[in-house]
């Protein structure tokens, strides 16, 4: 920082300013007294002169070097968290068609009664889900106060997604009929 003090400057004086020689005293014009006051002169400091406007006009090279390492750093943050977000959203969406297409399976096998030896307990949905298979299994059920006859019937619908299998389960009590005697 120049630490040299800027000087008004009065028109007609091309920058140059009269200053006294002599620093000021506390005591007044006193000293000095029959001495005549020489005057000399400074040239006042005008601000540094501003760059060309070829140099000032661009980056430098640390400032390409230093963007350029920013980025190296930043972006591949950037790119994995998409691979996640992306990953995590194609998971959910495939949760949820399964999710409905086992409810609807239990609900064609309650409604059908097929799940009492009336019918498949496995298959896949064809076209209207490809890519994902279905299981149903039938177990008993009793709630361990007295003998009701209920059992429980478990769909699983499963799919391959990123070389694994995935899979959710839905279950439903159903009430077992009993058979009339003849």
């Amino acid at each position: 920082m120049n630490s040299s003090i800027f000087f008004p400057v009065a028109p007609g004086f091309a920058g140059v300013s009269p200053v006294a020689a002599t620093p000021a005293s506390p005591l007044g014009s006193s000293l000095g007294r029959g001495r005549r006051r020489r005057r000399s002169y400074m040239v006042a400091q005008t601000a540094p002169k501003q760059r060309s406007r070829l140099s000032s006009s661009g980056f430098t090279l640390v400032e390409v070097l230093a963007t350029l390492m920013l980025l190296g750093i930043v972006l591949p943050a950037v790119n994995m968290a998409l691979i996640s977000a992306s990953t995590a959203g194609e998971s959910a969406k495939n949760r949820t068609q399964a999710a409905s297409l086992a409810q609807s399976k239990l609900s064609e096998m309650i409604t059908g009664y097929t799940w009492n030896g009336g019918g498949p307990m496995s298959g896949d949905f064809g076209n209207e889900a490809p890519g994902f298979r279905w299981q149903a299994a039938v177990n008993s059920w009793t709630d361990g106060t007295q003998n009701v006859a209920f059992s429980q019937l478990d769909i699983k619908v499963l799919w391959n997604a990123h070389n694994r299998e995935e899979s959710i389960t839905v279950s439903s009590l159903v009430y077992i009929r009993p058979v009339p005697a003849s």
